[in-house]
């Protein structure tokens, strides 16, 4: 701690390069590393058509055992109709992949070398083999995967799930044929052949998830009177998709859980949209709810938890209900989906939380981070889903472990007192030193005019600060997800800047050579403007820096304090104040003592030293840089087995050990140009 603020001091010395303009360039380079490139999506109408290959696949699972029973046709039309969409999903398949429409491929002819529409051709050989039912849906759900995997698609609305809205419509257009209460005991589904289905049944049970019965409205049944309905919005598609299921759980919602039990169960949206009934029970089995509660959970996702899905931003629960998800949609053959649950579970539900944490055992920090990062090479690398799933748990087991951590704090007013003053003192540190050393070299620069362009950024960046804390309150999940974003690149742009300001430093650590150096540049300045003003690219240089370090600080401050008041609620208020109030009077301390420290020191001697430690900090901010990159999901974690010195940068990550040893590599190409810049003037005054 006390080598880090030694670092962040001199880091402020890079404000001598202002007059030389590098700073500015690392700005904009901030400024244009805000947002992340979004990744690549399907057009539309292919998007539309991976739904529809995945419904056949879907609706072959699960009707093929009414077609064929032990190698014989039961039923006949079933049969031909399996048959049919067996050879659309080859068609389907086909299209997606490129091939050409005219010359779709057949089993009986040559092998394709799409892998995907071989695939499908397989599909196609045994159910005209009449294969068993349990072989024929193994086989879809592996095809389903593997379409998945080619060619991602989200299976979950964009938004919550509206109830009155798909009850409304269910009852305009489902309920003729499927009933009013879903039983399809209907005069109409009495008339219809083959009939229409009960959301009532066992069929539903095991087979009906939300987005199949979404993509069943999307797409329609050939042969049979259900319809397509896509001509309805794609959300009021959503909404009835699940309002089918509250039908079947309209009577099974208890008052409560039973006296003892830890509180119903809470799946996430993606859950509960490709989940039955049925899987939902093995998902709260695995859970380890008790099968007397089952069907009440059941009930409870589908009536509460769908359409009041809980909030749980800053909150280590709800990383452990995202982990769950991020395994079912990988094991589901959407690793894509199941990165991004990954993420949020660390981004928005564990990393709010490190400040807390840290301060209570460091090492669990360290542990949580590593089984994040683990899980995240399981998915990258393609490893079977058992092994992300062991992952996950291990990440899970890690949680739950700092959870417990939390707990034992969470009535603690020494404990939020404690966090609330060292988060304010060291983030308050880190700015007012960067702040201040720019205010003093300012003054050695003789240009004490321009510190209204300081003050005028920390001022803002201030204010800022508390806007950032008004939002922070409504939508702390899209801050956190970017504030990994936020550090690696601000961090990289200063690690850029302060190599280049330590050798610009070390090259004009000569007292003659600095004074030299300020002449011209004092000249250059009269010869532009008035005497001793700063141009206008230095006056925005001044204020960004200002802003960036102050707003930077505030904005770590407030997504470490709405953790602790998330976690603390009951401790909080009083502590809170206490401990800030402390904070800012230890602060104050620390900054009269820098201001007296910074008169005393020695003009050679503090840039020679300067110079040399702000290489270091480069060092450390391009390491730690790439890791919040690393964290944030904009690069992948490359792991490899080297010591973790955090208070350095020093990660085992190949990406942040190349990106210092690059930096090192610097160093003697540095000492040779200032060889040889002192060595030609030499040589010219020898002849």
């Amino acid at each position: 701690m006390i080598l880090r603020i030694v670092l962040e001091i001199l880091c402020a010395s890079a404000a001598v390069a202002l007059l030389s303009g590098p700073v500015s360039a690392a700005s904009a380079a901030a400024a244009q590393g805000g947002a992340a490139s979004a990744p690549s999506a399907l057009s539309p109408a292919a998007e539309r058509e991976v739904h529809r290959l995945l419904g056949v696949l879907d609706y072959i699972a699960k009707d093929y055992s009414g077609a064929v029973e032990a190698g014989v046709v039961v039923s006949a039309p079933e049969y031909e109709e399996q048959k049919t969409l067996s050879a659309d999903a080859v068609s389907i398949a086909h299209d997606l992949t490129g091939g050409d429409p005219e010359s779709v491929p057949v089993v009986t002819g040559p092998a394709p070398k799409e892998p995907l529409v071989r695939r499908m051709l397989e599909l196609v050989s045994r159910i005209e083999a009449k294969g068993p039912a349990p072989e024929i849906e193994n086989l879809c759900t592996q095809l389903r995967r593997e379409v998945l995997a080619r060619f991602p698609v989200r299976l979950v609305p964009d938004r919550t799930p509206d109830l009155e809205n798909g009850r409304i419509l269910y009852q305009v257009n489902c309920s003729l044929c499927h009933g009013e209460r879903g039983d399809a005991n209907t005069q109409r589904a009495r008339e219809l052949q083959p009939p229409p289905l009960s959301f009532l049944g066992e069929k539903a049970d095991g087979g009906l998830s939300p987005y199949h019965a979404f993509n069943v409205m999307t797409f329609g049944i050939p042969g049979t009177a259900m319809a397509s309905f896509e001509l309805l919005p794609a959300k009021d598609r959503w909404d009835v998709a699940f309002y089918l299921l509250t039908l079947r759980n309209a009577s099974a919602l208890s008052a409560g859980p039973k006296s003892g039990d830890g509180g119903r169960p809470e799946l996430s949206l993606a859950e509960l949209a490709v989940l039955s009934d049925a899987g939902l029970r093995d998902q709260l089995t695995a859970m380890g709810r008790p099968a007397s509660e089952l069907s009440a959970d059941v009930a409870w996702l589908r009536r509460e938890t769908t359409y009041n899905p809980p909030r749980r931003s800053g909150s280590l629960a709800g990383a452990k209900e995202k982990l769950r998800a991020a395994s079912t949609a990988y094991a589901g053959g959407q690793p894509k989906e199941a990165a991004r649950l990954l993420l949020d579970a660390y981004l928005t539900h564990v990393e709010p939380s490190e400040a807390a944490l840290r301060a209570l055992d460091s090492a669990a920090v360290v542990r949580l981070e590593t089984a994040f990062l683990d899980a995240r090479v399981a998915i990258r690398e393609g490893l079977p889903a058992a092994a992300l799933a062991e992952r996950c748990q291990r990440f899970h087991t890690e949680v739950e472990s700092c959870e417990a951590l939390l707990a034992s704090g969470a009535r603690s007013s020494t404990f939020v007192f404690t966090s609330s003053f060292l988060i304010l003192l060291r983030e308050g540190v880190e700015a007012a030193l960067l702040l201040g050393a720019m205010l003093a070299m300012l003054r050695k620069l003789g240009q004490p005019g321009a510190a209204r362009y300081v003050h005028w950024g920390w001022i803002a960046a201030l204010a800022a600060g508390l806007v950032t804390w008004a939002v922070a309150r409504t939508v702390i999940v899209v801050t956190s997800a970017q504030r990994e974003l936020v550090e690696g690149v601000v961090g990289l742009a200063a690690a850029a800047v302060l190599a280049y300001t330590s050798y610009w430093i070390l090259s004009r650590a000569q007292a003659k050579r600095w004074m030299e150096d300020l002449r011209s540049h004092i000249s250059k300045a009269v010869a532009e403007g008035d005497a001793g003003a700063i141009g206008s690219g230095g006056r925005f240089t001044l204020f960004g820096l200002s802003f960036l370090a102050v707003y930077r600080e505030a904005f770590e401050t407030v997504l470490f304090l709405e953790a602790i008041l998330a976690e603390h609620q009951q401790a909080a208020a009083l502590s809170l104040v206490g401990g800030l109030a402390a904070g800012a009077g230890a602060l104050a301390v620390v900054i009269f003592l820098m201001f007296r420290l910074s008169k005393k020191l020695p003009m050679t001697a503090f840039f020679n030293i300067s110079g040399a430690l702000l290489f270091v900090l480069a060092v450390i901010f391009a390491g730690s840089g790439i890791h919040a990159l690393i964290e944030g999901g904009h690069l992948d974690p490359r792991p490899i087995s080297f010591p973790r010195v955090e208070w350095l940068g020093v990660f085992p990550d190949q990406a942040s050990l190349a990106a210092q040893a690059a930096l090192l590599a610097l160093v003697p190409l540095g000492l040779w140009l200032e060889w040889r810049r002192t060595r030609v003037p030499a040589h010219a005054s020898a002849h």
